[in-house]
Protein backbone atom coordinates (compact mmCIF):
# COMPACT_ATOMS: atom_id res chain seq x y z
CA UNK A 1 0.00 0.00 0.00
CA UNK A 2 2.84 2.54 0.68
CA UNK A 3 4.63 1.75 -2.28
CA UNK A 4 1.66 2.05 -4.49
CA UNK A 5 1.04 5.59 -2.45
CA UNK A 6 4.34 6.67 -3.41
CA UNK A 7 3.99 5.78 -7.26
CA UNK A 8 0.70 7.32 -7.52
CA UNK A 9 3.02 10.48 -6.25
CA UNK A 10 5.88 9.97 -8.21
CA UNK A 11 8.69 11.37 -7.76
CA UNK A 12 8.62 10.93 -4.21
CA UNK A 13 10.85 9.91 -1.33
CA UNK A 14 9.90 6.90 0.88
CA UNK A 15 11.65 7.36 4.55
CA UNK A 16 12.13 4.37 6.75
CA UNK A 17 13.25 5.66 10.34
CA UNK A 18 14.77 4.26 12.79
CA UNK A 19 14.74 0.60 10.61
CA UNK A 20 17.09 -1.54 12.73
CA UNK A 21 14.64 -0.96 15.74
CA UNK A 22 12.42 -3.86 13.89
CA UNK A 23 14.76 -5.20 11.01
CA UNK A 24 18.04 -6.17 13.37
CA UNK A 25 20.43 -8.18 12.87
CA UNK A 26 21.01 -11.62 14.39
CA UNK A 27 21.67 -11.39 18.25
CA UNK A 28 21.05 -7.91 18.32
CA UNK A 29 17.72 -8.86 20.68
CA UNK A 30 15.47 -6.67 18.41
CA UNK A 31 12.00 -8.34 17.95
CA UNK A 32 11.43 -9.66 14.78
CA UNK A 33 15.01 -10.11 13.90
CA UNK A 34 17.13 -13.09 12.45
CA UNK A 35 16.54 -16.71 13.55
CA UNK A 36 19.61 -18.22 15.28
CA UNK A 37 20.22 -20.17 11.81
CA UNK A 38 20.81 -16.91 10.21
CA UNK A 39 17.68 -17.08 8.79
CA UNK A 40 15.54 -13.90 8.83
CA UNK A 41 12.44 -13.58 11.06
CA UNK A 42 8.63 -13.12 10.14
CA UNK A 43 9.09 -9.14 10.30
CA UNK A 44 12.51 -8.98 8.18
CA UNK A 45 10.89 -10.93 5.47
CA UNK A 46 7.73 -8.10 5.02
CA UNK A 47 9.91 -5.90 5.01
CA UNK A 48 12.69 -7.33 2.48
CA UNK A 49 9.31 -8.15 0.70
CA UNK A 50 8.40 -4.14 1.03
CA UNK A 51 11.65 -3.14 0.10
CA UNK A 52 11.32 -5.19 -3.27
CA UNK A 53 8.28 -3.49 -3.60
CA UNK A 54 9.52 -0.19 -3.76
CA UNK A 55 12.15 -0.59 -6.14
CA UNK A 56 10.32 -1.92 -8.81
CA UNK A 57 8.65 1.43 -8.37
CA UNK A 58 10.10 3.89 -11.35
CA UNK A 59 10.83 7.50 -9.47
CA UNK A 60 10.32 6.29 -5.70
CA UNK A 61 13.64 6.94 -4.04
CA UNK A 62 14.04 4.65 -0.47
CA UNK A 63 16.01 6.08 2.41
CA UNK A 64 16.01 4.47 5.80
CA UNK A 65 17.99 5.50 9.40
CA UNK A 66 19.66 3.35 11.62
CA UNK A 67 22.09 3.51 14.57
CA UNK A 68 25.34 1.79 12.38
CA UNK A 69 24.76 -0.44 9.22
CA UNK A 70 25.94 -4.04 10.84
CA UNK A 71 22.70 -3.24 13.64
CA UNK A 72 20.46 -4.05 10.05
CA UNK A 73 19.72 -7.83 9.26
CA UNK A 74 21.81 -8.63 6.37
CA UNK A 75 18.72 -9.75 4.30
CA UNK A 76 17.53 -5.71 4.14
CA UNK A 77 21.53 -5.18 3.50
CA UNK A 78 22.15 -7.19 1.00
CA UNK A 79 23.32 -6.14 -3.26
CA UNK A 80 19.87 -4.41 -4.67
CA UNK A 81 18.38 -3.69 -1.66
CA UNK A 82 19.77 -0.64 0.72
CA UNK A 83 23.38 -1.40 -0.69
CA UNK A 84 24.53 2.29 -0.13
CA UNK A 85 25.45 3.70 3.51
CA UNK A 86 26.24 7.34 4.49
CA UNK A 87 27.29 7.73 7.97
CA UNK A 88 26.61 11.18 9.66
CA UNK A 89 28.85 11.87 12.34
CA UNK A 90 28.46 14.42 15.01
CA UNK A 91 30.96 17.94 13.85
CA UNK A 92 34.12 17.22 15.95
CA UNK A 93 35.94 19.99 15.24
CA UNK A 94 34.95 23.73 16.60
CA UNK A 95 34.41 25.37 13.44
CA UNK A 96 32.03 22.73 12.09
CA UNK A 97 30.11 23.06 15.28
CA UNK A 98 30.33 26.60 15.45
CA UNK A 99 28.69 26.65 11.71
CA UNK A 100 25.69 24.68 12.83
CA UNK A 101 25.26 26.87 15.89
CA UNK A 102 25.42 30.03 13.52
CA UNK A 103 22.98 28.31 10.92
CA UNK A 104 20.29 26.93 13.28
CA UNK A 105 20.28 30.77 15.20
CA UNK A 106 20.05 32.53 11.99
CA UNK A 107 17.22 29.76 10.94
CA UNK A 108 14.82 30.19 13.93
CA UNK A 109 14.90 34.17 13.52
CA UNK A 110 17.76 34.81 16.50
CA UNK A 111 21.10 35.05 14.98
CA UNK A 112 24.66 34.88 16.97
CA UNK A 113 25.47 38.20 17.98
CA UNK A 114 29.15 37.89 16.77
CA UNK A 115 31.24 35.56 15.49
CA UNK A 116 33.08 35.28 18.90
CA UNK A 117 30.49 33.87 20.77
CA UNK A 118 29.91 31.70 18.45
CA UNK A 119 33.50 30.27 18.28
CA UNK A 120 33.46 30.25 22.04
CA UNK A 121 29.95 28.16 22.63
CA UNK A 122 31.33 25.70 19.67
CA UNK A 123 34.86 24.93 21.77
CA UNK A 124 32.65 24.61 25.06
CA UNK A 125 30.24 21.94 23.06
CA UNK A 126 32.90 19.35 22.46
CA UNK A 127 31.05 16.26 22.24
CA UNK A 128 27.58 17.80 21.23
CA UNK A 129 25.91 15.78 18.20
CA UNK A 130 23.55 18.09 15.75
CA UNK A 131 21.08 17.22 18.27
CA UNK A 132 22.56 18.91 21.17
CA UNK A 133 23.93 21.55 19.41
CA UNK A 134 19.92 22.22 17.86
CA UNK A 135 18.92 22.00 21.71
CA UNK A 136 21.72 24.15 23.14
CA UNK A 137 20.36 26.73 20.46
CA UNK A 138 16.80 26.56 21.70
CA UNK A 139 17.64 26.60 24.76
CA UNK A 140 20.05 29.87 24.22
CA UNK A 141 16.83 31.13 22.65
CA UNK A 142 14.80 30.90 26.01
CA UNK A 143 17.60 31.82 27.84
CA UNK A 144 17.53 35.23 25.73
CA UNK A 145 13.67 35.78 25.55
CA UNK A 146 13.74 35.57 29.26
CA UNK A 147 16.91 37.91 29.59
CA UNK A 148 14.59 40.40 26.88
CA UNK A 149 11.90 40.53 29.20
CA UNK A 150 13.47 42.11 32.02
CA UNK A 151 13.41 45.72 32.66
CA UNK A 152 15.67 47.74 31.35
CA UNK A 153 15.82 49.92 33.97
CA UNK A 154 14.92 49.90 37.54
CA UNK A 155 12.17 53.19 36.77
CA UNK A 156 10.94 51.20 33.86
CA UNK A 157 8.82 48.33 32.63
CA UNK A 158 9.68 48.86 29.35
CA UNK A 159 11.23 45.75 28.52
CA UNK A 160 14.43 45.37 25.95
CA UNK A 161 13.35 43.08 22.69
CA UNK A 162 16.69 41.89 21.67
CA UNK A 163 16.88 39.23 19.44
CA UNK A 164 20.23 37.85 19.20
CA UNK A 165 21.92 35.44 21.51
CA UNK A 166 25.04 36.38 23.32
CA UNK A 167 27.28 34.29 25.59
CA UNK A 168 25.80 34.64 28.68
CA UNK A 169 22.75 32.84 26.99
CA UNK A 170 24.67 29.89 26.17
CA UNK A 171 26.04 29.95 29.36
CA UNK A 172 22.42 29.46 30.63
CA UNK A 173 22.09 27.06 27.86
CA UNK A 174 24.42 24.55 28.96
CA UNK A 175 23.64 24.29 32.58
CA UNK A 176 21.31 21.21 33.12
CA UNK A 177 21.96 19.94 29.33
CA UNK A 178 23.70 16.56 29.16
CA UNK A 179 24.86 15.36 25.58
CA UNK A 180 23.28 12.73 23.59
CA UNK A 181 27.06 10.89 23.61
CA UNK A 182 26.92 10.98 27.10
CA UNK A 183 23.11 9.92 28.15
CA UNK A 184 24.01 6.95 25.65
CA UNK A 185 27.06 6.09 27.71
CA UNK A 186 24.57 5.38 30.54
CA UNK A 187 26.18 2.88 33.49
CA UNK A 188 28.85 1.71 30.94
CA UNK A 189 31.55 4.13 32.48
CA UNK A 190 33.32 4.92 35.96
CA UNK A 191 31.30 8.07 36.52
CA UNK A 192 30.02 10.82 35.70
CA UNK A 193 32.14 11.99 33.25
CA UNK A 194 31.18 15.02 31.73
CA UNK A 195 28.54 16.45 33.05
CA UNK A 196 25.99 19.29 33.00
CA UNK A 197 27.56 22.69 32.30
CA UNK A 198 30.97 20.95 32.81
CA UNK A 199 33.80 20.32 30.03
CA UNK A 200 37.16 18.34 29.45
CA UNK A 201 40.17 20.09 30.50
CA UNK A 202 38.16 23.38 32.97
CA UNK A 203 39.52 24.05 35.78
CA UNK A 204 37.01 22.48 37.21
CA UNK A 205 37.09 19.36 36.42
CA UNK A 206 41.18 18.91 37.11
CA UNK A 207 39.88 20.62 40.94
CA UNK A 208 37.13 17.36 41.24
CA UNK A 209 34.33 18.97 40.18
CA UNK A 210 32.33 16.66 38.08
CA UNK A 211 29.19 17.58 37.32
CA UNK A 212 26.40 20.43 37.64
CA UNK A 213 26.42 20.62 41.44
CA UNK A 214 28.90 18.85 42.46
CA UNK A 215 31.00 20.04 45.10
CA UNK A 216 35.00 20.83 45.31
CA UNK A 217 37.11 18.01 46.73
CA UNK A 218 40.83 16.25 46.42
CA UNK A 219 41.77 15.72 43.06
CA UNK A 220 41.38 11.85 43.25
CA UNK A 221 44.28 10.86 40.94
CA UNK A 222 46.07 12.41 43.88
CA UNK A 223 43.99 10.53 46.58
CA UNK A 224 45.43 7.33 45.06
CA UNK A 225 48.87 6.08 46.79
CA UNK A 226 51.73 5.02 45.06
CA UNK A 227 51.94 4.47 41.24
CA UNK A 228 53.72 7.34 40.77
CA UNK A 229 54.99 6.88 37.32
CA UNK A 230 51.54 5.39 36.46
CA UNK A 231 49.65 8.61 37.66
CA UNK A 232 51.88 10.89 35.59
CA UNK A 233 51.59 9.03 31.90
CA UNK A 234 48.10 8.77 32.86
CA UNK A 235 47.79 12.38 33.65
CA UNK A 236 49.59 13.09 30.37
CA UNK A 237 47.47 11.14 28.16
CA UNK A 238 44.25 11.89 29.48
CA UNK A 239 44.39 15.38 31.26
CA UNK A 240 47.33 17.12 28.77
CA UNK A 241 45.05 17.58 25.13
CA UNK A 242 41.99 18.51 27.27
CA UNK A 243 44.10 21.31 28.85
CA UNK A 244 46.00 22.36 26.26
CA UNK A 245 43.45 21.76 23.51
CA UNK A 246 45.12 24.11 20.69
CA UNK A 247 48.51 23.26 21.23
CA UNK A 248 47.36 19.45 20.35
CA UNK A 249 45.31 19.99 17.62
CA UNK A 250 48.41 21.83 16.18
CA UNK A 251 50.16 18.81 16.58
CA UNK A 252 51.71 17.12 13.30
CA UNK A 253 52.16 14.09 14.55
CA UNK A 254 49.67 11.15 15.49
CA UNK A 255 49.40 11.15 19.35
CA UNK A 256 50.08 8.29 21.77
CA UNK A 257 46.87 7.41 22.84
CA UNK A 258 47.00 4.10 24.09
CA UNK A 259 48.37 2.16 27.20
CA UNK A 260 48.44 -0.80 28.58
CA UNK A 261 48.18 -1.41 32.48
CA UNK A 262 49.47 -4.66 33.89
CA UNK A 263 50.70 -6.25 36.94
CA UNK A 264 49.84 -8.89 40.34
CA UNK A 265 45.77 -8.71 41.10
CA UNK A 266 45.28 -6.25 43.76
CA UNK A 267 47.74 -3.75 42.39
CA UNK A 268 45.69 -0.93 41.76
CA UNK A 269 45.24 -0.83 37.53
CA UNK A 270 41.67 -0.07 37.50
CA UNK A 271 41.75 1.77 41.09
CA UNK A 272 44.64 4.32 38.80
CA UNK A 273 42.70 4.23 35.52
CA UNK A 274 39.40 5.26 37.68
CA UNK A 275 40.89 7.68 39.49
CA UNK A 276 42.77 9.58 35.93
CA UNK A 277 39.42 9.12 34.11
CA UNK A 278 37.74 11.53 37.11
CA UNK A 279 40.72 13.45 37.67
CA UNK A 280 40.83 14.39 33.75
CA UNK A 281 36.77 15.26 33.75
CA UNK A 282 36.25 12.99 30.70
CA UNK A 283 33.83 10.60 30.01
CA UNK A 284 34.72 6.86 30.21
CA UNK A 285 33.64 3.72 28.28
CA UNK A 286 34.18 0.57 30.41
CA UNK A 287 34.09 -2.76 29.04
CA UNK A 288 35.00 -5.92 30.80
CA UNK A 289 36.70 -8.37 28.75
CA UNK A 290 34.62 -11.26 28.44
CA UNK A 291 32.09 -8.94 28.20
CA UNK A 292 32.37 -8.46 24.06
CA UNK A 293 32.27 -12.64 23.40
CA UNK A 294 28.87 -13.41 21.68
CA UNK A 295 28.12 -16.99 20.62
CA UNK A 296 26.73 -15.48 17.21
CA UNK A 297 29.53 -15.31 14.63
CA UNK A 298 30.85 -11.65 13.66
CA UNK A 299 28.96 -10.54 17.28
CA UNK A 300 32.36 -10.37 19.22
CA UNK A 301 33.71 -8.31 16.24
CA UNK A 302 30.74 -6.24 16.22
CA UNK A 303 30.78 -5.15 20.11
CA UNK A 304 34.28 -3.85 19.32
CA UNK A 305 33.21 -1.83 16.76
CA UNK A 306 30.94 -0.55 18.57
CA UNK A 307 32.67 0.17 21.83
CA UNK A 308 34.98 2.09 19.83
CA UNK A 309 31.96 4.36 17.78
CA UNK A 310 30.66 4.70 21.30
CA UNK A 311 33.69 6.38 23.03
CA UNK A 312 34.42 8.80 19.64
CA UNK A 313 31.12 9.95 19.90
CA UNK A 314 31.08 10.84 23.40
CA UNK A 315 34.95 12.51 22.57
CA UNK A 316 36.62 13.37 24.89
CA UNK A 317 36.56 9.75 26.39
CA UNK A 318 38.52 7.17 28.07
CA UNK A 319 38.04 3.41 26.29
CA UNK A 320 39.35 0.92 29.15
CA UNK A 321 39.17 -2.75 28.39
CA UNK A 322 39.90 -4.70 31.92
CA UNK A 323 40.73 -8.09 32.02
CA UNK A 324 42.02 -7.65 28.60
CA UNK A 325 44.14 -10.90 27.89
CA UNK A 326 40.76 -12.72 27.79
CA UNK A 327 39.23 -10.98 24.62
CA UNK A 328 42.52 -9.96 22.54
CA UNK A 329 44.93 -13.28 23.43
CA UNK A 330 47.49 -14.51 21.05
CA UNK A 331 46.25 -15.56 17.47
CA UNK A 332 46.03 -19.21 16.59
CA UNK A 333 45.86 -20.39 20.12
CA UNK A 334 41.66 -20.13 19.98
CA UNK A 335 40.19 -23.34 17.68
CA UNK A 336 36.94 -21.73 17.50
CA UNK A 337 38.99 -18.48 15.84
CA UNK A 338 36.57 -15.91 17.39
CA UNK A 339 39.13 -14.57 19.71
CA UNK A 340 41.27 -13.90 16.60
CA UNK A 341 38.69 -12.15 14.58
CA UNK A 342 38.09 -9.76 17.64
CA UNK A 343 42.02 -9.19 17.82
CA UNK A 344 42.03 -8.22 14.36
CA UNK A 345 39.09 -5.78 14.77
CA UNK A 346 41.17 -4.28 17.82
CA UNK A 347 43.81 -3.69 15.35
CA UNK A 348 41.44 -2.15 12.27
CA UNK A 349 39.66 0.18 15.11
CA UNK A 350 43.64 1.43 16.36
CA UNK A 351 44.42 1.59 13.03
CA UNK A 352 41.81 3.50 11.56
CA UNK A 353 42.73 5.92 8.75
CA UNK A 354 40.53 8.95 10.57
CA UNK A 355 42.83 8.13 14.02
CA UNK A 356 40.63 8.10 17.60
CA UNK A 357 40.58 11.98 18.13
CA UNK A 358 39.76 12.60 21.25
CA UNK A 359 39.55 8.80 22.71
CA UNK A 360 42.28 7.19 24.75
CA UNK A 361 42.39 3.61 24.92
CA UNK A 362 43.75 2.10 28.22
CA UNK A 363 43.52 -1.55 28.92
CA UNK A 364 44.26 -3.60 32.06
CA UNK A 365 45.33 -7.02 32.47
CA UNK A 366 47.70 -9.56 35.37
CA UNK A 367 48.87 -11.75 32.13
CA UNK A 368 50.13 -9.56 29.79
CA UNK A 369 52.87 -12.28 27.82
CA UNK A 370 49.06 -13.73 26.76
CA UNK A 371 48.37 -10.44 24.75
CA UNK A 372 48.95 -10.76 21.36
CA UNK A 373 51.74 -8.78 20.53
CA UNK A 374 50.61 -7.11 17.38
CA UNK A 375 48.36 -4.55 19.74
CA UNK A 376 51.26 -3.55 21.91
CA UNK A 377 53.36 -2.23 19.08
CA UNK A 378 53.71 1.77 18.24
CA UNK A 379 50.89 3.73 17.79
CA UNK A 380 48.67 1.30 19.39
CA UNK A 381 48.87 0.36 23.38
CA UNK A 382 52.43 0.96 23.04
CA UNK A 383 52.66 2.55 26.79
CA UNK A 384 53.63 -0.98 28.70
CA UNK A 385 52.96 0.40 32.76
CA UNK A 386 53.37 -1.80 35.69
CA UNK A 387 51.93 -1.80 38.89
CA UNK A 388 53.60 -3.88 40.79
CA UNK A 389 53.63 -4.75 44.76
CA UNK A 390 53.75 -1.79 46.50
CA UNK A 391 57.07 -0.81 48.61
CA UNK A 392 57.37 -0.12 52.40
CA UNK A 393 57.16 3.95 51.63
CA UNK A 394 54.21 3.00 49.01
CA UNK A 395 52.44 0.73 51.46
CA UNK A 396 52.68 2.84 54.46
CA UNK A 397 50.54 5.75 51.88
CA UNK A 398 48.20 3.60 51.33
CA UNK A 399 47.52 2.73 54.80
CA UNK A 400 47.38 6.21 56.27
CA UNK A 401 44.98 7.01 52.76
CA UNK A 402 42.99 3.91 53.31
CA UNK A 403 42.36 5.30 57.37
CA UNK A 404 41.17 9.20 56.45
CA UNK A 405 39.07 7.61 53.24
CA UNK A 406 37.45 4.22 55.57
CA UNK A 407 37.84 5.86 59.10
CA UNK A 408 36.09 8.99 58.27
CA UNK A 409 35.45 10.57 62.11
CA UNK A 410 36.34 6.84 63.74
CA UNK A 411 39.55 8.78 65.20
CA UNK A 412 41.34 11.71 65.54
CA UNK A 413 42.80 12.42 62.11
CA UNK A 414 45.92 13.85 63.99
CA UNK A 415 46.72 10.22 65.04
CA UNK A 416 47.97 9.58 61.52
CA UNK A 417 50.86 12.29 62.44
CA UNK A 418 51.33 10.48 66.10
CA UNK A 419 51.66 7.18 64.53
CA UNK A 420 49.21 6.08 67.41
CA UNK A 421 47.18 3.40 65.32
CA UNK A 422 50.90 1.74 64.33
CA UNK A 423 50.76 2.09 60.86
CA UNK A 424 54.65 2.73 60.71
CA UNK A 425 55.09 -0.98 62.09
CA UNK A 426 52.39 -2.41 59.76
CA UNK A 427 53.87 -0.95 56.78
CA UNK A 428 57.34 -1.96 57.31
CA UNK A 429 55.68 -5.96 57.70
CA UNK A 430 53.69 -6.42 54.58
CA UNK A 431 56.26 -7.12 52.34
CA UNK A 432 54.38 -8.83 49.36
CA UNK A 433 50.61 -7.73 50.54
CA UNK A 434 49.06 -5.31 47.96
CA UNK A 435 47.12 -2.67 47.94
CA UNK A 436 43.68 -4.28 48.26
CA UNK A 437 45.14 -6.56 51.50
CA UNK A 438 46.44 -3.40 52.60
CA UNK A 439 43.06 -1.26 52.57
CA UNK A 440 41.32 -4.92 54.11
CA UNK A 441 43.37 -4.52 56.90
CA UNK A 442 42.14 -1.33 57.74
CA UNK A 443 38.25 -1.85 57.16
CA UNK A 444 39.10 -5.22 59.38
CA UNK A 445 40.13 -3.06 61.98
CA UNK A 446 37.56 -0.76 61.47
CA UNK A 447 35.37 -3.51 61.95
CA UNK A 448 36.79 -5.23 65.37
CA UNK A 449 35.86 -1.48 66.62
CA UNK A 450 32.73 -1.73 66.09
CA UNK A 451 31.89 -5.29 67.15
CA UNK A 452 33.77 -3.31 70.48
CA UNK A 453 31.56 -0.66 70.44
CA UNK A 454 28.38 -2.94 69.70
CA UNK A 455 29.75 -5.85 72.99
CA UNK A 456 29.61 -2.25 74.97
CA UNK A 457 26.43 -1.39 74.27
CA UNK A 458 24.94 -4.50 75.13
CA UNK A 459 26.43 -4.56 78.09
CA UNK A 460 25.41 -1.88 79.12
CA UNK A 461 21.43 -1.76 77.48
CA UNK A 462 19.69 0.19 75.64
CA UNK A 463 20.06 3.29 77.77
CA UNK A 464 23.46 3.67 77.27
CA UNK A 465 22.37 6.00 73.63
CA UNK A 466 25.13 4.37 72.24
CA UNK A 467 28.90 3.98 71.46
CA UNK A 468 30.98 5.99 69.80
CA UNK A 469 32.97 3.81 67.28
CA UNK A 470 36.96 4.25 67.90
CA UNK A 471 39.24 2.29 65.80
CA UNK A 472 42.55 2.39 67.71
CA UNK A 473 46.37 0.91 67.50
CA UNK A 474 45.42 -2.67 68.99
CA UNK A 475 42.30 -2.69 66.08
CA UNK A 476 44.40 -2.61 63.50
CA UNK A 477 47.43 -4.86 65.04
CA UNK A 478 44.89 -7.80 65.46
CA UNK A 479 43.85 -6.90 61.87
CA UNK A 480 47.08 -7.06 60.71
CA UNK A 481 47.84 -10.96 62.50
CA UNK A 482 44.52 -11.98 61.29
CA UNK A 483 45.63 -10.82 57.25
CA UNK A 484 46.56 -12.96 54.49
CA UNK A 485 48.20 -12.08 51.41
CA UNK A 486 46.00 -12.34 48.40
CA UNK A 487 49.21 -13.56 46.47
CA UNK A 488 51.13 -16.52 47.60
CA UNK A 489 54.54 -16.36 47.49
CA UNK A 490 55.21 -19.02 44.87
CA UNK A 491 52.72 -17.18 42.73
CA UNK A 492 54.58 -14.26 43.08
CA UNK A 493 57.83 -15.31 41.86
CA UNK A 494 55.60 -16.90 39.38
CA UNK A 495 54.30 -13.79 38.07
CA UNK A 496 57.59 -11.77 38.52
CA UNK A 497 59.72 -14.65 36.21
CA UNK A 498 56.14 -13.59 33.83
CA UNK A 499 56.62 -9.95 33.90
CA UNK A 500 60.24 -10.29 33.91
CA UNK A 501 60.30 -12.11 30.31
CA UNK A 502 57.29 -9.82 29.06
CA UNK A 503 59.62 -7.19 29.78
CA UNK A 504 62.51 -8.95 28.38
CA UNK A 505 60.74 -9.16 25.04
CA UNK A 506 59.63 -5.51 24.92
CA UNK A 507 63.07 -4.60 25.76
CA UNK A 508 63.97 -1.63 23.07
CA UNK A 509 60.36 -1.20 22.30
CA UNK A 510 58.57 2.49 22.63
CA UNK A 511 56.47 2.90 25.69
CA UNK A 512 57.69 1.05 28.87
CA UNK A 513 57.68 3.27 31.81
CA UNK A 514 61.34 3.75 33.79
CA UNK A 515 62.68 0.50 31.43
CA UNK A 516 66.29 1.16 30.34
CA UNK A 517 68.44 -1.33 28.67
CA UNK A 518 70.26 -3.82 31.21
CA UNK A 519 68.19 -2.00 34.14
CA UNK A 520 64.58 -2.99 35.61
CA UNK A 521 62.16 -0.22 35.31
CA UNK A 522 61.11 1.35 38.85
CA UNK A 523 58.37 -0.38 40.23
CA UNK A 524 55.68 1.27 41.34
CA UNK A 525 52.69 0.65 43.24
CA UNK A 526 49.08 1.09 44.07
CA UNK A 527 46.76 2.97 46.08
Amino acid sequence: AAAAAAAARAPAVVILDDLDAIAGGVGGGQPGGGEPGGGPGEVVGEIVADVADFLRRKRVALLATATAPESLHEAVRTSGRLEHACELRAPDAADARGAVVVAHARHRGTPVSTAAVAVAAAEKAEGYNRGDLTALVERAAHAAAARSMRPVHVHTNRPSLEATLGSLDFDDARVGLVPAPARALGGSGFGSGLGPGSRAGSSGARAGVVGEGSTQRDDPLAAVGGLDDVKAALDEALSLPSRHPAVFAGAPLRLRTGALLYGPPGCGKTMVIRAAIESAGVRSVAIKGPELLNKYIGQSEAGVRDAFRRAAAAAPCALFFDEFDAIAPRRGHDSTGVTDRVVNQFLTELDGVEGLRGVVVLAATSRPDLVDPALLRPGRLDRLLLCDFPGADARLEILERAARDQLGSSFDQRALNDDALGLHAVANATDGFSGADLRAIVTDARMHAVHRAMDATDGEGDESGGQKVVVTGEDVRRAWREARRSVPPRERERLDAVFAEFRGSRMGSVGERGATPGKSPKRVSLA
